[in-house]
C-alpha cells in the first residue's frame, strides 16, 4: 500500500527513493479498504476463513515460512509469553 514518507522523517534518503519507486505499483489506502470491504462483507467470502487474498481478490497461497510447524509454534509461544492466556482454550 502507498505510505505517505513524509509522515516518517526518519527514513533513509535511500528509503524514501525506494517507497517512491514502489508507491508506482502500490495500491492506495482507499483501494486497499476496499479489498478489506470485499472481504468482510462479499457473499463469496462466507465461510472461508484463514486464507489469503491479494489485492485482485485472488485467493494466494501464504508463504513456505508462515507454514512451517517450527515457525508456527515460535510464534505461539511468544504471543503466549507477551499476551498470557490469550490462546488459552482456543484449539
Amino acid at each position: 500500500m502507498r505510505i505517505d514518507v513524509n509522515h516518517y522523517p526518519n527514513l533513509s534518503p535511500l528509503a524514501k527513493r525506494l517507497y517512491a519507486v514502489k508507491s508506482r505499483f502500490a495500491l492506495t489506502p482507499e483501494q486497499m479498504a476496499e479489498v478489506y470491504a470485499w472481504l468482510a462483507l462479499s457473499p463469496e467470502c462466507l465461510g472461508q476463513s484463514g486464507g489469503y487474498f491479494d489485492e485482485k481478490r485472488r485467493r494466494v497461497s501464504s508463504s513456505r515460512y508462515s507454514r512451517d510447524p517450527a515457525n508456527i509454534r515460535r510464534v505461539i509461544e511468544l504471543t503466549e509469553r507477551y499476551v498470557p492466556g490469550l490462546l488459552a482454550g482456543s484449539a
